[in-house]
């Protein structure tokens, strides 16, 4: 471990509303070898309102003068999608460490453009996909891995989005435009499928259908209309390397409070994991421990009451999003219709 904390700068740091306020400040703050030293949004205003609330030293306007900044280790990317190839590219060029949000680019071409930068750079860059650093995701897969339910068979996936119906925030309307490369289908669609291959290995084929329910979208605060161009549902179905077979449903415009769910049956018992948050999966996890036909569940303790993970290696040895590796598993987006599974898989360094 480094004598003194890496220091850390957030592009995208909004106080008010923003991916970085809700997630990655809250973690940053509970681990002692990271620091938060800079900020940069669009106005240098929202930034030093920034800056003071999430206690950074610096404020900017221009991430560029954030990523050149001496007090900067690792640059943190929470801009929305169409912007993280500029700001990735400045940081690697300025030999900082990246960890990027998901979807890493707008399309296949920018991942590999980036990819091949951070190869060039020599160093240290993550993905957020951070599903699979879910302490119930962890212990589902430690289970399979165990043999505690037999052999998966089948697989279903629940995923309840309160987005995608018929009236949707303004500043959510670029969600509806494919070329931003920010949809259901990208985001929530790739962070269920990287969850659903973590826990139950990888992906052999892949079929997906995609349907817009809600074509002619209502925009609230300020009013206003815009076409749906994206799925507002997704229904995926994943044949694993293994013989499991996984069903995933993500569904738009469902009420809040509806749960997420991830229910694996295995020849020998049963796993079933639900929560509030498919992505960042605040779950308790049931646990099958007996075998079929009596179905015996004991209740782990929750997700909420367990102690966070500490230490420079923010994932699992084989994550995609982690210090110790190089951007993985960029995913090319293609219409939803059925189709063979397709990655770049590792991106070494």
């Amino acid at each position: 471990m480094s004598e003194h904390p890496l220091r850390v700068g957030l592009v995208g740091a909004n106080a008010e509303r923003s991916w970085a306020k809700v997630a990655h400040v809250p973690a940053l703050r509970t681990l002692p070898e990271f620091t938060l030293t800079a900020v940069a949004t669009r106005r240098l205003a929202s930034a030093e309102v920034a800056a003071q609330a999430f206690g950074a030293m610096e404020a900017y306007d221009d991430f560029h003068q954030l990523v050149r900044s001496n007090n900067v280790d690792i640059v943190t990317v929470c801009v929305r999608v169409p912007f993280h190839l500029d700001v990735v590219m400045a940081a690697l060029e300025a030999g900082k460490h990246v960890m990027c949000e998901w979807p890493l680019g707008r399309d296949i071409g920018e991942a590999k453009k980036m990819a091949e930068a951070a190869r060039t750079a020599g160093v240290r860059t993550c993905i957020g996909l951070q599903g699979r650093m879910a302490l119930a995701a962890q212990r589902a897969r430690e289970m399979l891995s165990t043999g505690a339910i037999g052999r998966p068979l089948t697989a279903s996936i629940y995923v309840p989005n309160t987005h995608g119906g018929p009236r949707v925030p303004a500043y959510l309307a670029y969600l509806m435009d494919p070329a931003n490369g920010a949809t259901m289908t990208t985001i929530t669609g790739g962070h269920n499928i990287d969850l659903a291959q973590f826990v139950l290995g990888p992906v052999r084929e892949l079929a997906a259908w995609g349907t817009i329910m809600f074509p002619d979208v209502e925009l609230v605060d300020p009013p206003g209309h815009v076409r749906r161009e994206t799925p507002d549902r997704l229904l995926i179905q994943i044949l694993h390397e293994n013989g499991c077979v996984t069903g995933l449903e993500i569904a738009g415009n469902r009420p809040p409070g509806s749960l997420f769910t991830f229910h694996i049956v295995g020849t020998e018992g049963e796993i079933t994991l639900t929560g509030d948050q498919p992505v960042t999966m605040h779950t308790d996890l049931n646990q099958a421990i007996s075998s079929f036909p009596a179905r015996s569940y004991a209740k782990s303790q929750p997700l909420s009451r367990q102690k966070p993970f500490r230490g420079r290696r923010l994932m699992s040895q084989n994550s995609t999003a982690r210090l110790d590796g190089t951007f993985a598993r960029a995913h090319e987006p293609r219409p939803i219709s059925t189709m063979r599974w397709n990655s770049l898989g590792w991106c070494a360094r």
